[in-house]
């Protein structure tokens, strides 16, 4: 074997290399790129969830469902993007805000007196409650939103 040929050789043997880490690369990437996409979508569904949250502290007595509607729209696939403790806390959320509506209801027509002190007893309960799910919702959303683990 001359010379000529053990360079052709290796020369071939260096592009098959290439070859292969140019294809580990570039899956490697493509793991990254979808990494990134899940995480811009859960993240949407996290701030929509805050957003919701901050909605129903702010303005406790307006119409549930003008809060409700655009929460469902933000967190329709959750089921696809989470597990199912997301879905449920959604879940647990909107009936929250129900619930907190129809005291909000209850409470315009209730004259003052010890019925309506336990009505806003229940609304505070309600709102410490709501105040609580900042942190809930960041410590749910902590795993799904961590770019570090592979």
């Amino acid at each position: 074997m001359d010379i000529g040929s053990v360079v052709n050789l290796l020369v071939g043997l260096l592009n098959i290399i290439l070859l292969f880490y140019n294809i580990f690369e570039k899956k490697k990437q493509n793991a990254y790129q979808v990494r990134l996409a899940l995480f811009e979508k859960r993240l949407a569904v996290k701030d929509s969830i805050m957003s919701f949250i901050s909605e129903v502290l702010i303005s406790p007595s307006s119409k549930a469902l003008d809060k409700t509607t655009p929460l469902l729209q933000a967190t329709k696939d959750c089921e696809y993007l989470f597990g199912k403790e997301i879905n449920e806390h959604v879940g647990i959320l909107q009936r929250k805000a129900l619930n907190l509506y129809s005291i909000n209801s209850a409470l315009e027509n209730e004259p003052f007196g010890e019925k309506r002190d336990k009505i806003v007893d229940t609304e505070k309960e309600i709102l410490t409650w709501f105040m609580d799910q900042f942190d809930k919702t960041k410590e749910l959303f902590a795993p799904y939103l961590d770019l570090t683990k592979e």
